[in-house]
């Protein structure tokens, strides 16, 4: 069980690298750099890739997975408050 937990936390750091540069890119596209809910977002998904390293190496931490969790609804909602 823990090396399929190990290969999910790999394929979700793959899957945050690919949103990354595609937002990045959409940003740069519309010019939304300055936009403060766009950084917000931003240091989100960053926080959201240390806390999923941090799972890959400890995959039993119950606070590291609330905090993706917790972390990702945040980014959902700041990906709503973008498209407005």
């Amino acid at each position: 069980m823990r090396a399929v937990a190990k290969r999910f936390g790999v394929g979700s750091l793959v899957a945050l690298g690919i949103l990354l540069v595609t937002g990045a890119a959409t940003a740069s596209h519309y010019s939304r750099w300055s936009d403060n809910a766009l950084q917000a977002k931003l240091m989100l998904l960053v926080l959201i890739g240390v806390l999923t390293a941090l799972l890959v190496i400890t995959p039993y931490a119950r606070a590291l997975s609330i905090g993706v969790f917790l972390t990702s609804v945040a980014v959902l909602w700041l990906g709503v408050v973008l498209t407005h």
